[in-house]
């Protein structure tokens, strides 16, 4: 016979379709009502706006890490607002699982956001103008709600991790360790055998002590010069990098990460990434989410080196390890599990993983792309230093590789850029000559024997996603923007697409970049462009608020004396 309930019960609740799951207590006499405004009190960012009689509630007893599996058509058990809890739960629920399955009600149909495009009358006051930035702060926080209903509900119809390892295991077949042996089976010469003393391997508990097993393991591999020109070996047998990308937002696309990166080269960008490490605390439990995860890698790989045939990765825990093959059509080989000791250098998982990270680059599909290299030296003032981006354009004969790369021209770094038009170089030119400041300076232009147009620019910075400066240099970089939208805007030029890596910081201040989809204008009031990233133009915003706007779209909201002083 089961023990009595206490009067007040713990139930783990999941809005359908989001990341994390919560907790809520409750007593057991209370209602699902009662149970709705809880669920409100505790995610009142997620669920903003929203009345809690509009909320659909159903009962799914089912494991957190199974929760994904859940789909809309599965729930059955719905809870109706009179109901007391006790009804549903005579029992304690089981731990660990979710408890509660919560569908959000559908949002209400979009209507665009249509404002003269003007400039306030001079004797508007303050409080008139706080105002209107508060009343376009609501819209915007309407906008950004439908936007997170939008993601939410697209992720429940897009392909499940479940469904990519169904599709990845359905083009691959039985494991075949046998390639990957052939494939490794080169004339390079490989490193030592390699193991971890015994008394330095951390006993793992979590993925992160995988981790640190594997940065102290790959701190005994022989490391490159710092200093050498990407793709070239200088007397040296192990060319790649191999760097912890599982902090910051190293290769982050858009929610997952590469937790190691093997590059050619010390600094992090697309065009130099050789191979993917992808650590899990268990392969037998998350396989699943670690093939989807790679596969996404792989997808990105092809897009940032277009020129690439086929990519090697890995799926690695603390006792096993298993490689993966991909071309770019998606047809995949894979090794199967493993067996891998760190501490045992003779065994077959570690000697896999030694050839995986100093493999040479034609057996990982990497091809160093040098092409910009030549047109860049052929710029006498120029000296090329590495590739940061490359898009091809076009197909077969007509296919074009546009690019950018980073440079050093009388001892500054500048950014060389290759475009197939001279579109952004001259509007650059007419930005400077109306004394629009926080702008790339466009110091050298011309055209390659190809008949791609080049530009070299200064300054040279790092992105915005990527700075580690405090609060007050952040604020200064989005005042500096700001007031650049807003000047160019009096001249009806638009940038368009203002989202963090189009913003880059140098010696503190912050400057507007990549205004290639830019436009020209007069007082329209439509105008496409990346509304996620809330362009200015894009939800036809007043001119003179370009300002708030840009500090609305950081997630700052205090009042204009306020940031003024911070940032003065």
């Amino acid at each position: 016979m089961s023990s009595q309930l206490p009067d007040t019960i713990k139930l783990f609740c999941w809005v359908l379709g989001d990341e994390s799951s919560f907790s809520v207590k409750i007593g057991l006499d209370q209602t699902v009502d009662d149970l709705k405004k809880a669920i409100i009190a505790k995610i009142p960012n997620l669920l903003q706006g929203i009345d809690a009689h509009r909320l659909v509630l159903f009962k799914a007893i089912v494991l957190i890490k199974e929760k994904y599996k859940i789909q809309l058509s599965d729930l059955k058990d719905g809870l109706e607002e009179g109901d007391t809890l006790r009804e549903h739960f005579e029992t304690n629920p089981p731990p660990k699982s979710i408890h509660i399955v919560i569908v959000p009600p559908a949002p209400p149909p979009v209507v665009p956001l249509r404002l003269p495009l003007r400039r306030p009358p001079e004797d508007d006051d303050s409080d008139n103008l706080r105002k209107r930035v508060c009343h376009l702060e609501q819209r915007l926080e309407t906008q950004e709600r439908e936007h997170e209903y939008e993601r939410l509900r697209a992720r429940n119809t897009i392909m499940s991790p479940l469904d990519i390892r169904k599709f990845v295991l359905d083009r691959t077949g039985d494991a075949d360790v046998d390639f990957f042996k052939k494939l490794f089976d080169s004339s390079w010469n490989k490193v030592p055998e390699i193991s971890l003393p015994p008394d330095v391997l951390v006993n793992c508990r979590n993925e992160a002590d995988v981790q640190k097993n594997f940065n102290t393991f790959f701190s005994l591999i022989p490391q490159p010069e710092r200093e050498r020109s990407p793709g070239v070996v200088k007397d040296r047998d192990y060319p790649w990098v191999i760097h912890d990308s599982s902090s910051k937002s190293y290769f982050k696309d858009p929610n997952a990460k590469v937790d190691f990166s093997i590059l050619d080269g010390p600094q992090v960008l697309w065009p130099q990434f050789v191979t993917p490490i992808e650590l899990k605390f268990s392969i037998a439990s998350d396989h699943t989410e670690a093939i989807g995860q790679l596969s996404d890698r792989f997808s990105r790989i092809f897009e940032k080196q277009p020129w690439r045939p086929f990519a090697v990765g890995a799926i690695a825990s603390g006792t096993e390890i298993e490689i993966v093959w991909v071309d770019r059509s998606f047809h995949y080989k894979r090794s199967g599990p493993i067996r891998l000791d760190l501490t045992d250098k003779r065994s077959p998982g570690v000697r896999m993983l030694l050839d995986l990270v100093t493999a040479p680059g034609d057996c990982l599909g990497y091809i160093p792309f040098d092409r910009e290299k030549d047109l860049v030296q052929t710029i006498n003032t120029i000296r090329y230093k590495a590739l940061i981006q490359c898009t091809k354009t076009g197909r077969d004969a007509n296919s074009r590789y546009t690019f950018v790369a980073l440079g050093i021209m009388e001892e500054e770094d500048v950014v060389i850029k290759g475009s197939i038009n001279d579109y952004e170089c001259v509007l650059l030119k007419r930005l400077a000559s109306l004394q629009v400041q926080h702008i790339p300076n466009v110091c050298l232009d011309g055209q390659f024997e190809n008949g791609l147009r080049y530009m070299v620019m200064k300054p040279y910075g790092k992105h915005l996603e990527l700075s580690n400066d405090g609060i007050g240099v952040i604020l200064g970089c989005l005042y500096d923007v700001a007031r650049t939208m807003e000047l160019a805007a009096s001249y009806h030029i638009f940038h368009r697409d203002i989202k963090p890596s189009n913003i880059v910081i140098h010696n503190g201040c912050g400057y507007l970049i990549d205004w290639g989809v830019a436009t020209e204008g007069s007082e329209v009031n439509n105008l496409s462009a990346t509304l996620a990233y809330c362009s200015i133009k894009s939800i036809s915003v007043l001119m003179s608020e370009a300002f708030f706007v840009m500090a609305y779209w950081c997630g700052i909201k205090v009042e204009i004396q306020e940031m003024c002083k911070r940032i003065e």
